[in-house]
């Protein structure tokens, strides 16, 4: 080989270790230099040394998304960041890149070392104030996609849910009033987490808010003598790295799990739910007019039991309920009941988090070009399961709980685990007990299935019934069959 052909080749090996900005400059310097860095290959490879390797088994552009994502890193430089909110755009595409980052990350099962989540975690670090995500909170921006890009960032990045919410009374605030505002769980939402215009994509603002509510509540729940005999091993999701997927294709896996893409057998889960006394409920969502907007503030919660849940998924095809999609959307009622509360919903802060209701849905949350939406029609089909969770009943803490709760025979939990349209995946229970359906909760596995941080969402009664109360629960992973 003569040192004339080789020259190409230790350059390439050069290059493929450097910075792709540096790579950019070298390109600049000569027409020989851009039509040797004009190559896939090593734009392939300078991705891979920063970021994990895409899923996805067509062809990925990798020299563009690259490009994308160090013009989000350039942003976050320390002298850069404070003219990020001159630039809607900017902003915005600075916040895309950081969730399609976060979304690709390997799962937490892989032997690999995360490239990705060591890129979030050098630039959003907890102990580093300089360096949180509260530098890049679209505050001044009157964007909504920003926004729900923001919230789905910051409940990918616990830590800072936690601090904020514990160290920001208005803050917290701010959440609950989201969270217990019936009109943003009504039927065009399927009464969970999900947009207000009936297309059942996760709404990422009440995620955001739901996620601070419940994080808050449990902190401080475990910080005293909450469910002492039952809360062994339970430890809250923390960090970048709770929010990563898992992996169902463990080495032994059984026959009956082939299937089990969202991990229905595969997880043991612990859970609890938050709520209102009922008449602070009701007086702030029922008794409102036009000028009067009810507040939250000073108004307490109370956290339910420790609810530990085993499940047994059912044979394929065999639904114990129907799918976790939409039901009948032209029924009237929630369109009734907004109008009879328009123009009279909670305000919210913006700088905290947006209102979010029927009468002004949010922005679908839209996928980056290197992120098409899943097809999960074959590879992800809805499951049903059925199980066991203890207890079953809620012992007096809603308003209709005392209802049957005598009654111990025949109580069960069943439900669905689907895909929604952009590849989220969606929860949902029915708790039967004293012979009815009793309670309803829908929520997502935040990060996707296998992820550690479990499923977040709301309950609400399994009849809907106007007057009916709501609030947050969240299941946390507990531990998965291979971990026993």
């Amino acid at each position: 080989l003569s040192l004339h052909d080789a020259l190409p080749i230790f350059l390439h090996k050069t290059l493929a270790y450097a910075d792709p900005l540096d790579v950019s400059a070298f390109s600049r310097t000569s027409k020989t230099a851009k039509f040797f860095c004009d190559n896939d290959t090593l734009w392939k490879e300078l991705f891979l040394s920063l970021f994990d390797p895409p899923r996805s088994s067509v062809t990925y552009p990798f020299r563009s998304t690259l490009q994308t994502r160090i013009r989000a890193r350039t942003w976050l430089a320390p002298d850069a960041i404070a003219k990020l909110s001159d630039s809607a755009s900017d902003h915005e595409a600075t916040l895309r890149a950081l969730v399609d980052i976060a979304k690709s990350r390997l799962p937490h099962t892989s032997p690999l070392p995360s490239r990705s989540q060591l890129f979030l975690s050098t630039y959003f670090q907890h102990d580093t104030p300089h360096l949180t995500l509260d530098i890049i909170r679209p505050s001044s921006i009157h964007n909504k996609a920003s926004r729900s890009l923001y919230s789905h960032l910051h409940v990918f990045s616990t830590p800072q849910l936690r601090c904020n919410a514990l160290g920001s009374p208005r803050a917290r605030t701010k959440a609950r009033e989201v969270v217990y505002e019936r009109l943003n769980f009504l039927r065009n939402s399927n009464w969970g987490p999900f947009q207000s215009d009936g297309s059942g994509l996760v709404d990422w603002t009440k995620m955001e808010a739901l996620a601070t509510v419940m994080g808050a509540n449990l902190r401080e729940a475990l910080a005293e003598d909450w469910a002492e005999d039952e809360r062994d091993g339970i430890e809250l999701p923390e960090g970048w790295d709770s929010t990563r997927s898992g992996d169902q294709e463990q080495s032994g896996e059984t026959a009956s799990s082939q299937h089990d893409w969202a991990g229905v057998e595969a997880t043991a889960w612990v859970g609890t739910y938050a709520f209102l006394d009922f008449r602070v409920w009701e007086h702030y969502n029922l008794h409102r007019r036009k000028g009067y907007h009810p507040s939250l503030h000073d108004e307490g919660e109370s956290v339910g039991d420790c609810m530990s849940l085993k499940l047994t998924l059912l044979p394929p095809g065999e639904l114990s309920t129907p799918p976790a999609a939409m039901d009948d959307l032209s029924d009237s009622d929630d369109s009734d009941y907004a109008a009879s509360l328009e123009g009279s919903a909670a305000s919210t802060d913006e700088d905290d988090f947006p209102s979010t209701s029927l009468s002004e849905p949010s922005p679908s949350f839209v996928f980056p070009s290197s992120s098409p939406l899943p097809s999960t029609a074959s590879t992800s089909p809805p499951l049903s399961f059925s199980g066991t969770t203890s207890p079953l009943q809620f012992n007096g803490t809603f308003s209709h709980a005392g209802l049957n709760s005598s009654a111990t025979s025949a109580r069960s939990i069943r439900g669905t685990v689907s895909k929604t349209p952009e590849g989220e995946v969606h929860w949902t229970y029915v708790i039967r007990y004293g012979g009815t359906d009793q309670w309803t909760m829908n929520g997502v596995q935040v990060g996707g299935a296998g992820s550690r941080f479990g499923v977040l969402g709301t309950w609400t009664a399994a009849d809907h019934e106007d007057g009916s109360p709501h609030g947050p629960f969240w299941y946390i992973f507990l531990r998965a069959w291979w971990e026993e």
